[in-house]
């Protein structure tokens, strides 16, 4: 499983820079990731139940003129990618021990794709006017 870090960077295999050590993979962790109109979270929950890790960034958008709130679907992958990644981080856990992940987002949007499944545009907020 990727970090989500968009260099491929594999920052999650063995000890930490800080000396900390990481879970192996042995144990079953839980990835929950909330990608809402103002920001994007994500959070580790150890198998102890615990809560072990949350980072945030604000949700990108743009608003090209009065009451048109968009947002450009690569940017807004990239930012999850990066907010799931510095969670990781922040965790001692490798990536592999990750059983599962659960995903909530904004409704009432609209995010197109082509014949190729890549984005056909921008996405449109719920919130355009």
């Amino acid at each position: 499983m990727s970090t989500g870090h968009p260099d491929g960077d594999d920052r999650n295999a063995g000890g930490d820079e800080d000396g900390r050590d990481r879970d192996d993979g042995t144990d079953a962790w839980l990835l929950g990731v909330d990608a809402g109109l103002t920001s994007i979270k994500a959070a580790l929950v150890a198998p102890d139940g615990e809560e072990r890790a949350v980072a945030a960034a604000e949700t990108p958008k743009t608003l090209p003129r009065p009451d048109h709130h968009e947002v450009d679907p690569e940017t807004l992958w990239s930012t999850v990618a990066e907010t799931i990644g510095r969670a990781i981080d922040e965790a001692p856990v490798h990536a592999g021990a990750i059983a599962a992940v659960g995903v909530a987002g904004h409704g009432h949007g609209l995010y197109a794709l082509d014949a190729d499944g890549e984005p056909a545009g921008p996405g449109i907020r719920s919130t355009d006017g």
